[in-house]
């Protein structure tokens, strides 16, 4: 096991069943005590669970099978945070990405994707935001998109929520960060996952690493106190 460069007590992660999720499982590992692995599929975090543990034996993990998609899996994700002693980085990494015209959209699309890409991090943000002012000491890493800043055609809802998400890093950032918590906003374009594979009419292979993009977000979290990058976008080498 590789010796820990920095010793993070313990980190939230969404989405980490994901396939960013599953890079920064791994990544963040290397630097904390204790990992809470906040994902929809309950099989597919148990394995991951094992082979974490198998590779970070001093990791202590906890699984939690959990819908961000509704109102009641936010408020069961609020009181598992509750449950914690202590939460010293966060990152909100689950998102929804539906391909969708405007004329198509249902209020249901809405609130689905609303609920995953911006409510669920809010409100999870809030509750860890809350042990992390106990300490003076904190980070919220939001992963964005390219879409939080621009639009493309099918892409209403996904892009409304993510601009929302935007908003709202700035807006922690702005009233924590004087607090000792750093909230940093990620923009990366299009990532070789299962969600990267329902962008249309773009050349997947040129599509951002999810481990080159892993090691990125960890050198982010990382970050010399003295100093803090709270926003930044991340474009690919190639654009097809």
């Amino acid at each position: 096991m590789k010796e820990k460069k920095n010793n993070i007590h313990t980190v939230l992660l969404t989405g980490a069943n994901g396939g960013l999720g599953l890079k920064l499982a791994d990544k963040i590992s290397e630097h904390c005590k204790k990992l809470l692995l906040f994902g929809r599929n309950k099989k597919s975090l148990l394995k991951l669970k094992k082979k974490l543990e198998a590779k970070h034996t001093s990791v202590i993990y906890k699984e939690f099978p959990i819908n961000l998609n509704s109102k009641e899996g936010v408020i069961k994700a609020i009181n598992l945070i509750k449950k914690e002693n202590r939460i010293n980085v966060l990152i909100n990494c689950a998102a929804k990405f539906s391909v969708k015209s405007i004329i198509q959209s249902s209020y249901k699309d809405l609130t689905s994707d609303f609920h995953l890409n911006f409510f669920a991090p809010f409100m999870i943000a809030k509750e860890c935001s809350k042990k992390m002012l106990k300490s003076k000491k904190g980070v919220i890493l939001n992963i964005g998109s390219s879409s939080s800043y621009t639009a493309s055609p099918d892409t209403a809802i996904y892009s409304s929520s993510k601009h929302a998400l935007l908003g709202m890093s700035r807006a922690f950032q702005i009233e924590l960060g004087s607090k000792g918590i750093r909230s940093i906003f990620v923009a990366p374009g299009s990532i070789q996952t299962k969600m990267g594979k329902k962008v249309k009419n773009q050349d997947y292979s040129t599509f951002i690493e999810p481990e080159n993009l892993a090691d990125f977000l960890l050198s982010l979290i990382l970050q010399d106190n003295n100093m803090i990058i709270n926003e930044v976008k991340i474009n690919r080498t190639n654009y097809k």
